[in-house]
């Protein structure tokens, strides 16, 4: 393996496991306990989202192992679940950075006789502004977003032993 690819499986590596969200969400661990035990795929748990105490349906394969034996029923729940639009956020951002040091570079290193490359250094190098900055606007409205929770119309109702759960861990 070349030296260049090696830097590239590393960066890719390094880009792939940083491209998720993570989310506190508060369940009952007898509901994680029933829905495991019925082993549906798809299957959700009533939740309350930490920030804000909005009532959700989280999917149950983003609930980490061992939640359900937790020592009090009322468990809060970090969640660590792969964001596409992250990924996609982050891509993006990185490639514009690649395109616009690229022509920078290029534009620094010619001179003004140099008419035609210097003006096409200077076009690539802003040519990459605007993939930057749809970049950034993945990446912030991907780490705004909630993907483990259950999407597809409003929350159910949580339960009252969901909903009078206390804050305080």
């Amino acid at each position: 393996m070349t030296r260049s690819t090696r830097f590239l499986v590393l960066a890719a590596s390094c880009a792939a496991t940083a491209c998720s969200v993570r989310n506190d969400y508060t369940v009952h661990a007898g509901d994680v306990r029933t829905a495991r035990a019925e082993a549906r795929p798809g299957a959700t748990v009533p939740a309350l989202r930490f920030d804000g105490a909005k009532p959700v349906q989280l999917r149950l394969d983003a609930v980490p192992p061992g939640v359900e034996a937790g020592p009090s029923e009322t468990v809060r729940v970090q969640t660590r679940t792969y964001s596409p639009m992250v990924t996609a956020g982050s891509a993006l951002t990185w490639v514009g950075t690649v395109i616009s040091l690229a022509g920078t570079i290029a534009y620094f290193s010619t001179s003004d006789a140099q008419h035609d490359v210097h003006l096409a250094a200077a076009i690539v190098a802003a040519s990459a502004e605007p993939i930057m900055l749809a970049g950034t606007g993945l990446w912030i409205g991907g780490s705004l977003a909630h993907p483990s929770e259950a999407g597809g119309g409003p929350a159910k109702a949580v339960p009252a032993h969901v909903a009078g759960a206390s804050f305080r861990f």
